[in-house]
């Protein structure tokens, strides 16, 4: 029996905030491991290419709201 597009919803975006988070907790560590190295000056350089990469993936949650992949609250619509 195949799986219901509410699971494979689910699962995609499951997939998708683990990378999201997994990115990002590169950059950090990027960051944290340049600065005390290069300093604040010359960190973009280390990091900025992956940075740049990881928000354009992020641009996925616009396509995520758009679809209506999630529940929307308003409070959630009201920040972004």
């Amino acid at each position: 029996m195949a799986p219901s597009s509410r699971y494979l919803q689910i699962r995609y975006l499951q997939l998708y905030n683990l990378f999201s988070a997994f990115a990002w907790l590169i950059v950090l560590g990027r960051v944290l491991l340049l600065v005390p190295l290069v300093g604040f000056d010359h960190v973009y350089g280390g990091v900025g290419t992956w940075v740049r990469w990881t928000q354009t993936v992020a641009l996925l949650e616009i396509g995520h709201s758009a679809m209506s992949m999630f529940r929307h609250f308003c409070i959630y619509q009201f920040i972004n």
